[in-house]
């Protein structure tokens, strides 16, 4: 499922990863380089499975391991209103 960042929130890369502004709330939340890579590939022409691959190409974890990453900070972001399907 196409993924995208709810109309009122920003991304802006870090050294360290991303932080993501919720204009609407006035918080931040910040993402480390494993949640950035996953939001890249989410938010660019990626699936979860495409962010698992990710994960497992440039980190060297397992694929199960790769997936319960992927499914709990896309399970925290929309639940924080971060994220929204497009």
């Amino acid at each position: 499922m196409p993924m995208r960042l709810r109309e009122a929130v920003s991304l802006v890369a870090t050294d360290d990863g991303a932080v993501l502004l919720d204009q609407d709330a006035g918080r931040y939340w910040q993402v480390n380089r494993t949640g950035f890579l996953v939001l890249s590939t989410l938010l660019g022409e990626g699936d979860r499975d495409d962010a698992v691959e990710a994960l497992v190409c440039r980190f060297g974890v397992g694929a199960e391991h790769a997936r319960n990453d992927v499914s709990g900070l896309v399970a925290q972001l929309t639940a924080a209103r971060l994220l929204v399907a497009s």
